[in-house]
């Protein structure tokens, strides 16, 4: 059996690269930041409101919520939203951003998340 070995030089992958995110952002729009603030013991992702009930998610009561956001606890309801995220093609370009408070983290004095539809 014969095997033949292509190169491909960083140039040239770089560019296969680009054009393939650009022809993705072309079909799904611009990626969606979300915010993952940590404190000295835990950590939640802050979505917003209408992404969470698009998700279908059944969230805890160890998450939050504002008027805009929910706050998605760490060890449970975030990896149900981003495991969500990977399979709805719409969302599967993500970007996050961590947002880190020394001591006791300002969301753990927000109100636990309410589902709506309870």
């Amino acid at each position: 059996m014969d095997i033949q070995f292509i190169s491909v030089s960083d140039k040239d992958t770089t560019e296969q690269d680009q054009e393939m995110t650009d022809a993705i952002k072309d079909k799904i729009g611009p990626p969606k930041t979300y915010t993952f603030h940590t404190d000295d013991s835990h950590g939640w992702l802050q979505v917003p409101l209408q992404d969470v009930k698009d998700s279908g998610i059944k969230v805890s009561r160890y998450s939050y919520q504002d008027e805009t956001y929910a706050y998605l606890e760490e060890d449970c309801d975030c990896p149900r939203f981003l495991d969500w995220l990977g399979t709805d093609k719409s969302l599967s370009m993500i970007q996050e951003k961590n947002q880190y408070v020394r001591g006791s983290s300002p969301i753990r004095n927000k109100q636990q998340y309410k589902d709506a539809t309870q």
